[in-house]
């Protein structure tokens, strides 16, 4: 009996110890930003959500639980928004970041302008 449930405790552990890894970017990695600090949270713990999910599955069908279908369907799902969420990240952290090149270089500018103009 015993022989039948120790390859899902050990697939159980396996899981739980790549969450954790997966987590340690999350609290060790500090960003001064509420949007850094989001998107930087959101990259790590959707991966954390997709290995979490498929151990989970791998150690109901070790029990010979059979729920595949749903979990491909899960899975699937959580794959493509975090490609979402990653290319969105992505383009919004380089518009913030281009605005901000922007706005910095037409301030340096108009404060050289206002410079000549009272000489």
């Amino acid at each position: 009996m015993i022989q039948s449930y120790a390859p899902a405790i050990v697939m159980s552990g396996l899981t739980l110890i790549t969450c954790l890894v997966l987590m340690l970017p999350v609290v060790f990695v500090k960003f001064s930003g509420a949007l850094k600090r989001f998107y930087w949270r959101g990259f790590w713990i959707f991966p954390m959500l997709i290995a979490l999910i498929a151990g989970g599955h791998q150690v109901l069908l070790m029990l010979n639980i059979e729920i595949t279908g749903f979990i491909q369907r899960i899975l699937a799902g959580l794959t493509v928004a975090y490609i979402v969420f990653v290319v969105f990240a992505w383009i919004r952290l380089s518009l913030v970041t281009i605005i901000g090149l922007a706005q910095r270089y037409l301030r340096r500018d108009n404060s050289s302008n206002k410079e000549t103009q009272l000489s």
